[in-house]
């Protein structure tokens, strides 16, 4: 599939991904190509106001890549967003909420901005660039600091009432209370409290209360590969719990593919066979019965390359 507007007649855009630890932001055009991109951590701490300043930092610097100027900016934004007003709703992680952030671009840089969830704008790159060209029903799942999730079904992205569709974060596969860890959504046993980087470490924790305290989630990961014993049942207890979750999401609306990305999904060997057996014991089988799991094409360019769609698609769904 090719954005509607030709690489000759139209401007970049200008993309920005904001994710739970870093930021990016990139001059993309219309077939994708990224020309340049600018690359910030984010403190878990930061504030709107630390992240705005980064964006502008950023934008300043692309600014040379594109002399005839942005055509548009498209915006992947973490948790809940708002796009046919423009708002950045909320994000659990950081606290962040009611931000009208398309309208603060558009002043700032005098040209349109649009803005997306960050995981549908993954699936609207995925369905755009990627392996899901020619599928019309698939749901797309990022693991990372967080988990969510994007539905495409019947070729169409699915929002729901309050366009809140897709968030498997918040899929409970948890309900043991010694086990069940605090979500950020305020509730217990979320797959996203369970199965995130952060939850990988808290379990972690647990298990090996002598550990670093700045042990991460990639640093697990390494010492499961390692042979580590604790390690390798975290990531295994990983993989049960995306497997609940992905079979919930699946039974009800039967996709004929799901793609994994986000920087826990790139450990996928570790928790590849718990996943598949879980799924294939929590899933209703005979509606779903060749349903296969795929990493993304996009490699962790995902969401910045769906800001970039959602830019010039001016906000509309593909």
């Amino acid at each position: 599939m090719k954005l509607e507007r030709s690489i000759q007649d139209a401007r970049p855009v200008l993309a920005i991904d904001i994710g739970g630890s870093k930021l990016l932001c990139a001059v993309v055009d219309a077939s994708g190509h990224i020309y340049a991109k600018e690359r910030k951590a984010l403190d878990s701490t930061f504030g709107f106001d630390e992240v705005w300043q980064i964006i502008l930092q950023c934008a300043e610097k692309l600014k040379s890549y594109a002399p005839k100027g942005f055509s548009c900016i498209g915006v992947a934004i973490p948790g809940l967003a708002d796009p046919v007003n423009g708002i950045w709703l909320y994000s659990p992680f950081s606290g962040i909420s009611n931000i009208p952030v398309a309208s603060m671009l558009s002043e700032a840089f005098q040209t349109p901005a649009f803005i997306e969830n960050d995981v549908n704008a993954c699936a609207l790159a995925e369905r755009t660039f990627g392996r899901c060209t020619e599928i019309d029903d698939f749901l797309w799942v990022t693991v990372s600091n967080g988990i969510g999730g994007g539905v495409f079904a019947g070729g169409k992205l699915l929002r729901g009432a309050l366009g809140s569709a897709g968030e498997i974060g918040h899929v409970k596969v948890e309900y043991d209370d010694t086990k069940a860890i605090r979500c950020g959504c305020g509730g217990y046993g979320c797959v996203e409290a369970m199965a995130a980087g952060p939850g990988i470490v808290k379990r972690y924790r647990t298990t090996c209360p002598d550990a670093s305290a700045l042990i991460t989630a990639r640093n697990i990961a390494a010492l499961a590969r390692n042979g580590n014993i604790h390690a390798i049942k975290i990531y295994e207890e990983t993989g049960v719990y995306l497997g609940r979750a992905i079979a919930a999401a699946a039974n009800i609306v039967n996709p004929s593919a799901v793609i994994l990305g986000g920087g826990i999904s790139n450990d996928f060997g570790l928790f590849a066979d718990a996943l598949e057996s879980e799924l294939k014991r929590q899933i209703f089988l005979q509606g779903n019965p060749s349903l296969r799991i795929d990493m993304t094409a996009l490699g962790y360019d995902a969401a910045l390359l769906g800001a970039a769609v959602v830019g010039y698609k001016g906000g509309k769904d593909i």
